[in-house]
């Protein structure tokens, strides 16, 4: 008989070890064409799933198993025996693939949003970091990178170091512009009465309770009230309002209508508010301003 058709001898003799013991006569209730039929479907899915089984009731052979099942000695208990142990190998390895296959699955989720994360971050990268050298990759390099390194709890960290890259370079950025110093001549800001700009007046104005109110320094007055604000934190607001932090340099001068100011009514003028100092007023000959807003 030829043996590629059916069970080997060897084969019969371990399957008739551990199958139920028997009579040997025929049983004409068994149906072997059946039997072989059913035997090489559930081998067959346990090829297609890599179950790895490797004995003869694995086999793919659809002859062997109806031969092996025509045997005089082979009863409806016999088939049912093998049936079930195929059965229940094959359940075992339809869990364990399906578990195998939900933590694949859940895997490419977890590397999909990390992925997603890293082309967001890399952008950011090439914004803020105009020196950095890497070149962003695609969603799926960045998926299949992942994927290798196991998943997204372990790729996470390249991402904490992304983001520790651009917070790196918007503070070199963010120093640059703090470093940065401007200054502004005169100070002041342009009137239409006058060739050149109003200087700001050292102090912010100031009201009495009469509604009367201080010149500042100079306009004849040589101490300055308490609560005056005065000096740098006047030139600093400035500052500010030209979009930089503070006031470094800030000279005093004192000016005077019709020497200063092209002989036009106002000598300096109030920081925040559209009045103007007249007369013999104090105002900055200058401001220099740093740190770039």
């Amino acid at each position: 008989m030829n043996a590629k058709h059916i069970l080997s001898a060897t084969t019969l003799v371990v399957l008739a070890t551990f199958l139920p013991a028997s009579n040997a006569t025929a049983d004409n209730s068994v149906n072997c064409e059946a039997y072989a039929q059913e035997a090489i479907k559930d081998a067959k899915e346990a090829k297609a799933r890599g179950c790895g089984f490797t004995d003869s009731l694995w086999s793919l052979d659809y002859n062997g198993h109806r031969n092996w099942c025509r045997l005089d000695n082979i009863k409806m208990a016999n088939l049912t025996w093998a049936d079930r142990a195929r059965k229940e190998g094959l359940q075992q390895c339809k869990d364990k693939s399906d578990a195998h296959f939900k933590n694949h699955r859940n895997r490419e989720k977890g590397c999909l949003a990390y992925a997603k994360k890293a082309v967001k971050l890399d952008a950011e990268i090439r914004d803020n970091c105009p020196s950095n050298n890497a070149w962003p990759q695609q969603l799926k390099a960045h998926v299949d990178w992942c994927m290798k390194k196991g998943g997204a709890q372990y790729a996470h960290i390249e991402n904490i170091k992304r983001t520790g890259i651009i917070a790196g370079c918007r503070l070199d950025v963010q120093k640059a512009k703090l470093a940065q110093t401007k200054i502004f001549p005169d100070s002041g800001k342009v009137s239409a009465r006058r060739k050149r700009p109003l200087p700001v007046d050292v102090c912010m104005r100031k009201f009495n309770r009469d509604n009367s109110w201080f010149l500042g320094l100079g306009g004849g007055m040589t101490d300055v009230p308490f609560g005056n604000d005065c000096g740098r934190s006047v030139a600093t607001a400035f500052c500010i309002t030209k979009g930089y932090v503070e006031a470094i340099e800030a000279p005093v001068k004192t000016y005077d209508r019709g020497r200063d100011m092209d002989g036009l009514l106002a000598s300096t003028y109030w920081i925040g508010s559209k009045k103007a100092c007249h007369g013999k007023c104090a105002g900055f000959q200058y401001i220099k301003c740093k740190g770039k807003l």
